[in-house]
């Protein structure tokens, strides 16, 4: 009996839950129209949606300036999306344009629970002669009408279209402005994927992806007509010189889905339809003519703190000095602050903490500097104040940060400072403000003459062993100078390293299942190695440079065309998710099969 009762009240249940999270979605009240502009005398539809609720007392706009209206009629949708319940209701009016013209049908107003909502209003444009042609219906294969390609073809151009959305379209040279391609699809086109993508170049602008995650679609009104909006692809640019810059389309070749023939059993099929954004143009200004000396090309919002951990210690002990530059900029290029101390304080390679992060809106954040300082000698230290100068697009000049002068006091200690024992996890060992490191008042002790030890072999070896450490210490050191000034070249010796730990970090997506980033993390990976290998500024990278440089080399055709098709087959996995057809692990082992390729022949 219990049973029974349960299966009797479980519909009524649902129904509550669906009734119920309607509460929870988002009420809104839109106009829309099915088309704009119109010819002369043409029927058009003009429909006012209420979302998400139940309404009361709707109240039409006057629709001046139209020759006739028929309505309204009604329309009811509901759908279930991920769990996520959302119902429509529609007043959809039949509307004959009048003559030649611009005109303004007002907000729709109706009541929600006491409360009224408006529509938006809608301009309608009126233009001579018919525009029905524009507005074909689905294609069909009856061999008395005009191909499938040109019914197809006619029928999404007005349908589908690509935009690029600029926060800037003016801006600085350095300065960070952020690029959306977005796809617009009106809701009666079936679209079933990216077949293939061709991604814009940006020459002269240095690049960086955003990370879009599980995109999802979005609802947007354009010149009154109503399209779905999902975000294609994202980028922080920074321009590189000045002038009007170019950004090249974005060219897709969309999978449609077409009825072909219509009926209670409808028959479809996928047709590729070609698709690119318009080419836009960013002017970059140049930087100002008064620059201050010390000004290092850094533009931004900035702003730093400097301090001391203490301002007391004793010879050999350690003090900190934290440097943390924050605010919005590209701080990858944000390079460590120079010291100006005095010659008896050593200083080490600071510890650099990057607490900064690529956002829909650029990079924001900090990045911490944290110097060593190794005092040798006794006596009250003036520290001489650090000076940052940046270029702040806020304020649009440049801007000098000069910190307080700060005083260290040092009294004699007995101990010795180790720089190798207090940071065992360095990989380098390299003194910035001496060339040679401090020396310290040992007594020596020789062997009284006539020792079995003086004018032995071990007492030659030993006594010649420090001129060839210091030797050898040289040419380490000449050789480590040279690698670290030339970054160019410092970045080709470890592109190997950063290519295998990239695709590590892959492998490790590949196992966790996260197949978007893993896709991503593996384009970067190929880009970023053969961009450091080579010498080619990542900015300038494109394609056909890549493939230009490789058959410059000597690498066998085979190769360079796999390293292509590899990084072709991660675009395309990272536009459309039907197109990850490739296994995870096959797509890894490839790309560390070509890179090792290029490595032996580079």
């Amino acid at each position: 009996m219990k049973m029974k009762l349960m299966y009797l009240l479980l519909p009524y249940a649902a129904l509550w839950l669906i009734l119920n999270s309607f509460a929870f979605a988002d009420v809104s009240f839109v106009a829309t129209v099915d088309r704009n502009p119109v010819g002369e005398g043409e029927r058009f539809e003009v429909s006012f949606t209420l979302n998400n609720a139940t309404g009361t007392n709707f109240t039409p706009p006057q629709f001046n300036g139209f020759a006739n209206v028929w309505g309204p009629s009604h329309s009811t949708n509901m759908q279930i999306i991920n769990g996520v319940v959302s119902q429509s209701v529609s007043y959809v009016y039949t509307v004959v344009a009048g003559k030649e013209g611009n005109y303004t049908i007002g907000p729709a107003s109706i009541k929600v629970s006491g409360k009224e909502y408006k529509t938006n209003s809608l301009t309608i444009k009126v233009v001579k002669g018919s525009q029905q042609s524009q507005r074909p219906s689905q294609p069909s294969q009856s061999p008395f009408s005009r191909s499938f390609e040109q019914q197809a073809n006619e029928f999404l151009k007005d349908r589908l279209m690509i935009k690029l959305n600029i926060s800037k379209r003016s801006v600085y040279v350095g300065e960070q402005l952020v690029a959306t391609y977005r796809l617009y699809y009106k809701p009666d086109v079936d679209l079933a994927g990216i077949s293939s993508a061709k991604m814009p170049t940006f020459n002269s602008f240095w690049t960086s992806e955003v990370n879009l995650g599980q995109q999802q679609r979005t609802s947007e009104i354009v010149d009154g007509v109503q399209y779905f909006v999902q975000d294609l692809k994202k980028f922080v640019l920074v321009p590189q010189k000045a002038g009007n810059l170019k950004l090249e389309p974005l060219e897709l070749d969309l999978v449609v889905r077409i009825a072909v023939r219509s009926g209670f059993w409808p028959t479809y099929e996928n047709y590729t339809y070609k698709l690119k954004s318009s080419t836009t143009e960013i002017n970059a200004i140049g930087l100002p003519a008064n620059a201050p000396q010390s000004f290092n090309g850094i533009v931004g919002n900035y702003s730093i703190d400097t301090k001391l951990d203490r301002n007391k210690t004793v010879t050999n002990d350690p003090v900190k000095l934290r440097v943390e530059i924050s605010g919005n900029g590209n701080f990858k290029l944000l390079d460590a602050p120079s010291l100006d101390l005095p010659p008896d304080i050593e200083v080490y390679p600071p510890n650099i903490s990057d607490n900064w992060s690529l956002t829909s809106n650029g990079y924001s954040g900090s990045k911490v500097f944290e110097y060593l300082l190794v005092p040798k000698n006794p006596g009250e230290f003036r520290l001489t104040p650090l000076k940052f100068v940046h270029f702040n697009v806020g304020r649009q000049q440049y801007v000098s940060y000069t910190s307080p002068e700060m005083i260290l006091n040092v009294e004699k200690g007995s101990g010795t400072f180790n720089y190798s024992n207090y940071a065992q996890n360095q990989e380098q060992v390299k003194l910035l403000s001496k060339d040679i490191d401090y020396i310290r008042d040992v007594p020596s002790t020789f062997e009284k003459q006539g020792s079995k030890f003086f004018n032995s072999l071990l007492f030659y070896v030993l006594a010649l062993s420090p001129f060839l450490v210091f030797i050898v210490f040289v040419v380490i050191r000449n050789k480590q100078e040279k690698l670290y000034s030339d970054k160019s070249l410092l970045r080709n010796k470890k592109a190997m390293k950063v290519a295998r730990s990239r695709l590590a970090v892959a492998k490790n997506l590949m196992t966790s299942g996260a197949e978007l980033k893993f896709y991503e993390e593996v384009s970067n990976a190929l880009w970023h190695y053969v961009s450091d290998k080579i010498g080619i500024p990542f900015a300038d990278l494109s394609k056909e440079k890549i493939r230009e440089s490789l058959n410059e080399k000597p690498i066998a055709e085979a190769v360079v065309a796999k390293y292509m098709e590899i990084l072709q087959m991660c675009e395309l996995a990272m536009f459309s998710p039907e197109s990850r057809t490739q296994d995870m692990q096959q797509v890894y082992d490839s790309a560390i099969e070509v890179i090792s390729d290029l490595e032996r022949k580079i």
